[in-house]
């Protein structure tokens, strides 16, 4: 069993950088925290685990043959958790390819949700979950959202990050010329402009990519006019709008309601 007491030691530098993006990107691996999550990387075809560390006295020392276990001090100075079990795991992030490809793949398969400078890991977390729960192929992320691999995001995705493919896009534009080749219909919401969700036939034709937009400022002003589908959650009372997992998850399973 290898005990690490020293924050000097290689593996804890490493392991306490990918509290932070640049390194997450530069050493294409994330941190995922939990024994349930842990023990799915661990069983999942596809998913690489560099890692496991344990907190010392926490039951979790011997998860792996080869755990490696930290000093309390050291572990909990990672954790992103208030009362962490004391396990987590290094994972690389799946490579899927050149994104028009992996776009191309997920058209064939079903509608994709794409996430446009959101910034809540909470609602990424969620809408990332309720994808998979909806049956979307995958979730794309133009850029400008929060970091899918982030702790917050993986602890709220509740192992859906391990199985829904994500694809990164640098621009709403880049996006939206691939998006097209593929032959998805483009939906964004517009209050003003929009037609209610329910009567706009997003069920049963052709495959959809919805595009969900920052909290505060919705969509993107080119996805908004290039857009096939303006859509609306119709609102009562003094309400403006949802909250955006909310409203995401409204539209994902409207999209997967069988044609009447």
């Amino acid at each position: 069993m290898k005990v690490i007491t020293s924050r000097e030691n290689r593996l804890f530098r490493d392991l306490s950088r990918l509290s932070l993006r640049k390194y997450r990107d530069r050493m294409g691996k994330f941190l995922a925290e939990g024994p349930n999550i842990v023990s799915e990387a661990l069983e999942s075809d596809g998913v690489t685990v560099d890692n496991v560390f344990a907190r010392s006295g926490s039951g979790y020392e011997t998860f792996t043959d080869d755990t490696i276990v930290l000093s309390e001090e050291l572990f909990d100075s990672v954790s992103e958790t208030m009362a962490s079990q004391g396990v987590i795991a290094v994972i690389d992030k799946p490579d899927r390819g050149r994104p028009e490809e992996a776009l191309e793949r997920a058209a064939q398969a079903g509608n994709v949700l794409v996430l446009d400078r959101l910034q809540d890991p909470g609602n990424i977390g969620t809408v990332i979950r309720t994808a998979e729960g909806a049956g979307m192929s995958a979730c794309v992320f133009i850029k400008g959202t929060c970091d899918p691999f982030s702790p917050k995001v993986v602890r709220a995705c509740a192992g859906s990050i391990l199985r829904m493919p994500l694809i990164f896009f640098d621009s709403a534009g880049s996006f939206i010329e691939e998006a097209e080749r593929s032959g998805l219909v483009t939906a964004v919401t517009d209050v003003v402009n929009g037609r209610p969700y329910y009567d706009a036939g997003l069920s049963g034709g052709p495959h959809v990519a919805l595009v969900i937009g920052n909290e505060g400022n919705g969509v993107s002003e080119i996805f908004r006019s290039e857009a096939d589908i303006l859509l609306n959650i119709p609102m009562k009372g003094k309400l403006e709008s949802l909250n955006a997992g909310i409203a995401a998850a409204l539209l994902m399973y409207e999209l997967a309601r069988p044609c009447r």
